[in-house]
């Protein structure tokens, strides 16, 4: 997979396991850049292996939610 990767030059991204539709009707977000970097971030997640499943991505989003707020 590595090979593939540097031999190409793609770089693979991971997918959130929420969309921004989900999060704007789980936390009352209006569409926008937060709604976006919470995305960002849940990708970094999902590569970092800390998120597997819609259910802890939404834990994680409103983790972030209330410490950021």
């Amino acid at each position: 997979m590595l090979d593939d990767f540097f031999q190409e030059g793609r770089v693979a991204r991971p997918k959130s396991p929420v969309t921004g539709a989900d999060l704007a009707l789980a936390f009352g977000l209006p569409r926008g850049p937060l709604v976006g970097r919470l995305l960002e971030r849940l990708a970094e997640a999902v590569a970092d292996g800390q998120v597997q499943s819609r259910k802890e991505a939404l834990v994680l989003a409103a983790e972030w939610l209330a410490r950021d707020s």
